[in-house]
């Protein structure tokens, strides 16, 4: 922009893969793996993605699952900040529905989705597919 000032500069852009599975089952999960985890960080914000694939052991119940932050989170309040988890599972009209990224932990290098049983009983399957973005402030 034509700017020369050094504090206006961006100094820190960073892209990358990292490994998001934190275990390999989660709460009403019997089993799961991640793939295409990607990340862009710009100063301290972090912005990432990843998708889920999932066997979900009762198509009833919550569901949450942890995942592991490429960077560290400022502070373990702000490990779950603006995220949003999309998902396809089942059939029909109801098989699209969202969740939710919050820090389920006292950590500041993990953070969770969270699914409603109400988003449950909507799509009522047990196998499904979900894509999780979500922005964060690093330390």
């Amino acid at each position: 922009n034509g700017d020369t000032a050094a504090a206006n500069a961006l100094d820190d852009y960073e892209e990358g893969t990292y490994t998001s599975l934190n275990a390999t089952s989660g709460d009403n999960i019997s089993s799961m793996s991640h793939q295409n985890s990607y990340y862009t960080k710009i100063g301290r914000l972090v912005t990432l993605s990843f998708t889920v694939t999932a066997t979900i052991a009762s198509a009833t119940a919550e569901t949450q699952f942890k995942f592991n932050l490429p960077f560290t989170a400022i502070n373990s309040d702000n490990a779950g900040r603006g995220g949003t988890a999309n998902f396809f599972m089942g059939s029909g009209v109801s098989r699209f529905g969202i969740g939710s990224v919050f820090n389920g932990s006292s950590g500041n290098t993990t953070s969770h989705i969270y699914i409603p049983a109400s988003q449950m009983n909507a799509s009522g399957a047990t196998n499904g597919n979900m894509h999780v973005q979500m922005t964060y402030i690093a330390a």
